[in-house]
This record gives structure tokens, C-alpha cells and sequence, in this order.
């Protein structure tokens, strides 16, 4: 059986010669947090239903992503993703068009029950697509898109199995800007 001695992006870049600098989100950043909470809207969210909760930078490393919520009736199910703000800034080399689209709708979470009561879940990767290495990479690339649009993205929820009782959803976003 092989031992192996693996070293991580942060001690490589640090055991380097000459050094190599790491950035801050990756090593030694600041986490900011976002949060936000909605009332669903009736007995019967819809399939489709969005919930736009937190808003995060596009250059900033989502570190963490916490779900709860009140029990939402029987059969519930939600995804969590990223989507293009519902305006978009003057200046940021997008279209209008691109306003409320989502970018990646489930890369944090994916068939979730909101059945019963969930305490504060860790979702970053509940989906399973936003693997191991995505996070060590700003927002914007892993979701997937291949430039930084320079913008706030919305973190949004969204019912992929009606709601069957009304209640509260919260997501709380833990990132580090670069």
C-alpha cells in the first residue's frame, strides 16, 4: 500500500520557491455574510416559484450556504443556485434580457425536501455539482461562466415540487471577497 503526502493549493503555493502568492479567498480573506428569508407565498407555491434570497459578488468564494425553513407541507421540494439579478447595471456588458435568468439553477442544492422542518442545513454542495475544487473558485466560475461579470449574483430557491403549506425559508451566505 503507497503513503502519500499530498499538499494543498495554499501550502504548495506557500512551500513554493520562490513563493507563490495565494489569494485571499482562498487563504487569510474576510467572510461577509448574506441572508435573507421569504414567507411562501400561499398552501401551493407552484413548480417554478422563485424565492431570490441573498445576493452575493461574482468575484467572491462562497464558503458556506445554510438553509431553513418551517415545515412546508408534504412532498415539497426545492433546488438552490445562482441566477442573474433581476436588473441588470449599466456598464456590465450584459443584456437586459439576461435580468432574473438562472445562470446555474441547482449547483448548491438539488431535490431538497422542505417537508418537514429543516434546522440551519449546510447546502454548498448538497447537488453534488458544486464539487470539491469549485469551491476553492470565485462565484462566477463555478457556476460556470468562463469571464467574472463584475456584478452581484442572486442566490435563489427554487420549487421543484408544489409546497403544500405556507411558512418561512431563509438561506444564509457565507463568502470572501477577493
Amino acid at each position: 500500500m503507497a503513503i502519500f503526502n499530498e499538499k494543498s493549493t495554499v501550502i504548495a503555493n506557500r512551500d513554493a520557491t520562490p513563493k507563490v502568492f495565494t489569494d485571499a479567498y482562498v487563504s487569510g480573506g474576510e467572510v461577509i455574510e448574506s441572508e435573507g428569508y421569504i414567507t411562501t407565498g400561499s398552501a401551493a407555491d407552484g413548480v417554478g416559484s422563485t424565492y431570490r434570497l441573498c445576493q452575493v459578488p461574482s468575484n467572491s468564494r462562497v464558503s458556506s450556504l445554510i438553509i431553513q425553513c418551517d415545515a412546508l407541507g408534504a412532498g415539497g421540494v426545492v433546488e438552490a443556485g445562482v441566477y442573474w439579478p433581476t436588473f441588470i447595471p449599466t456598464g456590465a456588458g450584459l443584456s437586459a434580457a439576461n435580468a432574473s435568468l438562472p445562470i446555474d439553477a441547482n449547483l448548491f442544492a438539488s431535490g431538497l425536501s422542505v417537508a418537514s422542518t429543516l434546522a440551519p442545513t449546510e447546502i454548498i454542495n448538497q447537488s453534488g455539482n458544486n464539487s470539491i475544487a469549485n469551491q476553492e473558485l470565485p462565484l462566477w466560475s463555478a457556476c460556470g461562466l468562463s469571464a467574472d461579470p463584475g456584478i452581484d449574483l442572486d442566490i435563489v430557491v427554487t420549487v421543484t415540487t408544489v409546497l403544500a403549506a405556507a411558512g418561512h425559508l431563509g438561506l444564509k451566505a457565507r463568502y470572501v471577497k477577493q
